[in-house]
């Protein structure tokens, strides 16, 4: 399928927003002279491909306030809104129970883990990722604690009847692919996800599948409404900006995002329009949002300039791949060898000794990250557990 285009931060771009249902979309565009109406198919894949939808309805986009080449902070996800989390005696109570509860498993298997307490009070579970013994009690305690709902028969033949026309999609362009049937019933399908014809094809016949659809009366009168106000504001303060829409009636506003002096302006009008409640921290889809602070005058908090973060490119599999297109995660410990060899072992050990013990087990994922998936109540599985630690020595 298509590569998501939605981190476009300091490039040459343009900013569109629509209102519908009561919740705010925010787009990025990489095209600011978009004609006026343009085809059904390039508004749904822009709301697919570019939108940014906030949660609970309209408000100021992180994205779109950002001046033109500022880079959001990169080790926060939420915005910090300047008012303390104090949780109530009773979120305590129940999280920490949990907390406890947890705890009273592993020491029944006699697993090592120690208790950590925040400053706000709330304790978790520490434990060595590594250990697949441990990792596996901790998930199998809390799918007992919430087991899976099985699929339902529908589900199965819904998702056979859309592979049906995935493989009569692929077959009338000639490509290749491989039909089969997991252990718990559902039907897979497998091709060259990189072959140009085949990702056409699956395009085409999903947007038949799910042709976009007009916006509801209802939606349409939002819309329209909350367009004509930033327009009005617009005009009243000078902005220059397009008004499109697409041939099923979805409308949004375009601007030149590159330039800082309108961005300032439309920072003014956000400020305005749609004032942030100090108390609402929103998330923002991308990698983060910048501190923020509010004004005496308590409009809505601008976001602070930040110095550009430099992610390194990286070579993967003999290719390089491009830094800024990376997100920045801390690169878990590489496994040695011995600890690979000492997980399949144990969860070998675990898989057998429990099938024989007479307790339900599976074992999920593959080698080195596999974790074994038990009945933490049937007591037939301590020994077996407290078997496979002893062998560490």
């Amino acid at each position: 399928m298509q590569k998501s285009r939605l981190k476009v931060i300091g490039a040459t771009a343009a900013v569109a927003v629509v209102a519908g249902g009561g919740v705010g979309a925010w787009w990025i565009t990489n095209d600011s002279s978009n004609p006026t109406v343009v085809s059904a198919a390039e508004g749904a894949e822009a709301r697919a491909e570019l939108g940014l939808r906030l949660p609970g309805g309209g408000g100021e986009s992180a994205l779109a306030a950002t001046p033109a080449g500022t880079k959001l902070a990169a080790d926060s996800m939420s915005i910090d809104c300047g008012v303390p989390y104090v949780p109530t005696a009773e979120e305590l109570a129940a999280a920490n129970a949990d907390t406890d509860a947890l705890a009273a498993v592993l020491d029944r298997f006699g697993a090592t883990y120690s208790v950590v307490t925040t400053d706000d009070g709330f304790t978790y579970i520490e434990s060595d990722y590594q250990d697949m013994v441990v990792s596996s009690i901790i998930s199998s305690y809390w799918e007992s604690r919430y087991p899976p709902v099985p699929p339902t028969q529908a589900e199965f033949d819904d998702v056979k009847k859309q592979n049906d026309g995935i493989a009569k999609a692929l077959d009338a362009v000639g490509v290749t692919y491989t039909r089969s049937t997991d252990e718990a019933g559902w039907d897979l399908m497998e091709w060259d996800y990189e072959n140009p014809a085949a990702q056409e094809a699956i395009d085409a016949y999903y947007a038949e599948l799910y042709p976009p659809q007009p916006p509801t009366a209802e939606e349409l009168a939002t819309i329209q409404a909350d367009n004509d106000e930033m327009a009005a504001a617009f005009d009243a303060a000078g902005i220059t900006y397009t008004r499109i829409s697409d041939e099923l009636g979805w409308e949004w506003i375009e601007w030149d995002y590159n330039d800082e002096a309108t961005t300032v302006k439309v920072n003014e009008v956000f400020a305005e329009l749609y004032p942030v409640d100090p108390n609402d921290c929103g998330m923002l889809y991308d990698d983060a949002i910048a501190p923020r602070s509010e004004d005496a005058a308590g409009k809505a908090p601008a976001l602070e300039s930040v110095e550009p973060a430099v992610i390194e490119d990286e070579v993967v599999d003999g290719e390089v791949v491009d830094g800024d297109a990376m997100i920045s995660i801390a690169p878990e410990e590489e496994m040695s060898p011995e600890l690979i060899a000492q997980r399949d072992a144990e969860a070998a050990a675990m898989q057998s000794g429990l099938e024989a013990a007479g307790v339900t087990v599976r074992t999920d994922g593959e080698s080195p990250w596999q974790i074994v998936i038990f009945d933490v109540n049937n007591d037939a599985a301590v020994d077996v557990i407290k078997a496979v630690l002893a062998t560490r020595g």
